[in-house]
């Protein structure tokens, strides 16, 4: 019998649990209630699994809540599933499938949960599958470089085992099919599978089959991946480990660790002041990240990562990447933050990164030409500059030759190095080389320095990884490079042609001009456009000048040939053909040349007795120089007439008055700059052409980093009077309250350039700064006075400026010095209004 006591304490505890078990219910009801809305399913594993010929086992993890049923839907002779059906929660689902001595076939079945349902589709190899070879991703380098395609197909049954360098939850890659797996010989490349998102976590050891499985240069990348249907891969284990390979810069520049997971130590972010891994432009952002002993290298973050918004760690440590090769420059894309952890937060850690010791004297490449004989060795402590015009990326040149050029010659270099000579002196670089110790040789005509193995890379320093001002070609004729001038220089021949229409560049076709004059064009096997036909059309060739014993011409890329598009001519008929049709001087005047490609004797005329005109006749090819003093007067006409008494060629020359062009501008100009704090950011344009202007006939244009691409651009509107100015500003601009119009524009850091545009002539009519540019984060210095800086300035056009730079500039910004007052950061004072003298 109980106590009361122990009545009252049974009571106690079945209130409590009923007052828990109705909590439960309504809890409970709830969830149910939510539940009924939508029927969920969710089965572990791939859509699409591939099983061997002798058969296996495989287990799936079923989760719904509802009951589920399973249908097999083709297969059921040589597969079977138990159970076949179940309820809610979890459930192990086991999937048999039998030997197969048949050929390969495919297989589903569905799992049906109420309205939601899911299909596994099941393919069994047959027992005519051939035996697979394991090879790696060296061999599979080497098979793509062996083919001499840009696009490689596998057609042997070979097969690669790989981990999973990339982290697919990071994110940090351009698209979500991309990734990178590295092999156990430490070889490493990018890969992208045919669905639309890779299933392959970082860890996974994978087996892959490489039948079909193609070998790509993906060109808007510039990568090499490795493509294949992730159905062709077969998980072999997961959280694999890669233990990254420690290297310097320096090394991973000069070795063969592309696509492979490096880490290294004693670095820095270059600048890490309010700066994310990612700058919310763009597909994806550089930071330049550098070690103490000068080396420096650029870290990738794209747009996807889910660590972009991360600010850049401020001190110094150790960072572990993914390598990359891309577009013939080295790179570091960080997997995850992890990849940073060993970066100090402490700004106090940072170093003083040393400066490049800079050895002897520096000469320019036509001095040492001079100076460098047949078999002779260089002594002194001399270094030259110049632009990689030409090396073995195209495959026109062997890979230990490089041409490098400057403003006063061009020469010939041979690496002992050459697997290290298109990292390490790569296309387009501006670079300095020094020369104690290297060897020269003239070769069957062709100065070349570093015989014998006396030059290697080691001996290259980058300046630029791309030229900030690149070299133009020279304009020159067929008889000057048959003469022998222009020696391993860049060149634009004029008005030629292929001799033979149809005959492809390996067939070392010649150029011709109209004088019948012929320089043979040499292609090596090797070229990447080797067996393309040879450009049918008559325009301009821009190649190498080089020598083999006799003059001759390489080509770079065919892009180079894009304007020998015009109609062919017959070389056997007299012709004069002047490479100008019109002339326009200012009224200050100047002077123009004008080049004549000719077979006959030809003489000048003129009606324009101002002008004045030399030489007065020639004989085939030539230049002439015409020369307008200042005009005080009216706009002046004139015609020059270009003959031999049958044949008559004319070139028309117009000079404009110097009293009209100093009262009035040509056209509109930017007036004012504003690169304050923060937002403050304006743009000011003037109108002192007299008269009132259509703004619908003008745009403002952005060019951001040093792109040649617009980022961004406004078309203006309404019309502006005479000595008016019109003023675009950024949305969250605050230190001038008079009329502005916001435009996404006016987003300019101090190192961006900016155009003003007429639409009708498609023509610029202004620039600030120079397109294709980046002169680092403190902007274009002047180049008359220092302080004078594109960076945290105000800038306004000085009074007597009354034209615009309507031709963007070879290098820097010439103008910044002479046309521009500078002002304090932030001020707002002069903005509203212009004046000119």
């Amino acid at each position: 019998m109980m106590t009361k006591n122990q009545i009252d304490s049974k009571s106690l505890r079945l209130f409590a649990l009923a007052y828990t078990t109705a909590l439960l219910l309504l809890t409970t009801c709830m969830s149910v209630d939510e539940d009924f809305l939508q029927s969920k399913l969710t089965i572990d594993g791939d859509n699409e699994t591939l099983f061997e010929k002798d058969g296996a086992i495989r287990v799936f993890e079923v989760e719904s809540n509802r009951n589920w049923s399973v249908k097999i839907v083709s297969g059921a002779d040589w597969m079977a599933v138990n159970p076949m059906k179940g309820s809610e929660e979890t459930t192990k689902l086991t999937l048999t499938v039998k030997e197969n001595k048949g050929d390969t076939r495919e297989g589903s079945f569905k799992v049906i949960c109420s309205s939601t349902d899911k299909t596994i589709t099941i393919t069994q190899k047959g027992k005519d599958a051939p035996s697979l070879e394991y090879i790696t991703i060296k061999d599979i380098r080497n098979m793509y470089t062996d083919s001499g395609k840009s696009e490689m197909i596998i057609d042997k049954p070979l097969m690669l085992k790989a981990v999973v360098i990339s982290d697919r939850i990071g994110a940090n890659r351009s698209a979500k099919r991309d990734g990178f797996i590295q092999d156990d010989a430490g070889n490493g490349l990018a890969f992208r599978v045919t669905q639309r998102e890779t299933p392959f976590d970082m860890g996974d050891q994978l087996a892959i089959n490489l039948k079909d499985a193609k070998i790509h240069y993906y060109e808007y990348a510039g990568i090499l991946q490795l493509i294949f249907s992730k159905m062709d891969a077969e998980g072999l284990d997961q959280n694999a480990s890669i233990i990254p390979k420690e290297v310097t810069i320096e090394e991973l520049e000069g070795g063969m660790s592309d696509g492979t997971l490096v880490r290294i130590n004693d670095v820095q972010f270059k600048e890490y002041k309010d700066l994310n891994y990612y700058s919310g432009e763009g597909n994806s952002t550089n930071r330049s990240l550098e070690s103490v002993d000068s080396g420096s290298i650029q870290v990738k973050t794209t747009k996807n990562a889910n660590f972009k918004h991360e600010a850049l760690p401020p001190g110094k440590g150790s960072i572990v990447a993914i390598a990359s090769f891309c577009k013939e420059n080295w790179e570091l894309q960080l997997r995850n933050l992890s990849d940073a952890k060993e970066m100090s937060s402490d700004v106090s850690t940072r170093f003083v990164q040393k400066e490049p010791p800079i050895e002897g004297s520096k000469i320019s490449i036509a001095d040492l030409r001079t100076r460098f004989k047949d078999g002779e060795i260089q002594a002194d402590e001399n270094y030259i500059e110049g632009e990689v015009i030409l090396n073995a990326f195209n495959g026109n040149v062997a890979l230990n030759v490089v041409y490098l050029a400057d403003e006063t010659g061009g020469i010939s270099l041979l690496f002992s190095d050459k697997e290290n000579v298109l990292t390490n002196v790569p296309i387009g670089a501006k670079v300095k080389v020094q020369l104690k110790g290297s060897k020269a040789k003239e070769l069957d005509g062709l100065l070349q320095i570093g015989d014998n193995n006396t030059l290697t890379t080691q001996a290259v320093t980058i300046i630029e990884e791309k030229a900030s001002a690149p070299l133009q070609p020279i304009v020159g004729t067929i008889d000057e490079l048959l003469s022998g001038k222009y020696q391993s220089e860049l060149v634009k021949i004029q008005n030629v042609q292929f001799k033979e229409v149809g005959a492809t560049y390996t067939d070392c076709s010649s150029i011709v001009n109209h004088a019948g004059k012929e320089v043979n064009v040499c292609t090596s096997g090797n070229a990447n456009f080797a067996d393309e036909v040879v450009k049918e059309g008559m325009g301009a060739f821009v190649g190498v000048a080089s020598v083999n014993k006799t003059p001759q011409l390489l080509i770079r890329t065919i892009d180079d040939l894009a304007d020998m598009t015009d109609a062919r001519f017959d070389a056997t008929s007299s012709f004069i053909v002047p490479n100008k049709k019109v002339i326009t001087f200012d009224g200050d005047g100047g002077v123009e040349n004008v080049a004549i490609t000719a077979n006959v004797n030809w003489y000048v005329l003129s009606d324009g007795s101002w002008l004045s005109i030399t030489p007065s006749s020639g004989e085939n090819d030539g230049v002439i120089t015409i020369t307008a003093n200042r005009n005080e007067g009216e706009e002046k006409k004139a015609t020059i007439i270009i003959t031999d008494g049958e044949i008559v060629k004319t070139v028309e020359v117009t000079q404009k008055s110097a009293g009209e062009s100093s009262e009035f501008a040509k056209d509109l100009f930017i007036s004012e700059y504003v690169m304050g704090s923060s937002y403050n950011k304006y743009l000011e344009i003037y109108n002192g052409t007299g008269k009132a202007v259509d703004l619908s006939d003008y745009k403002v244009e952005l060019y951001v980093n040093g792109q040649t691409n617009v980022k961004s651009s406004e078309i203006l509107s309404g019309t502006l009077k005479n000595g008016k100015v019109v003023i675009l500003k950024n949305a969250k601009a605050a230190i001038y309250d008079g009329e502005a119009i916001v435009s996404n524009v006016i987003n300019f850091n101090g190192n961006d350039a900016v155009a003003l545009v007429k639409i009708s002539t498609d023509a610029f009519v202004d620039i600030f700064g120079r397109i294709g540019e980046d002169p680092g984060t403190g902007g274009w210095l002047g180049s008359l006075v220092d302080y004078i800086v594109t960076k945290d300035r105000t800038l306004v056009r000085k009074p007597s400026v009354r034209a615009g730079v309507t031709k963007n500039p070879k290098k820097g910004f010439p103008t910044l010095g002479v046309e521009w007052i500078v002002y304090p950061k932030d001020t707002s004072d002069y903005l509203g209004s212009h004046t000119t003298d």
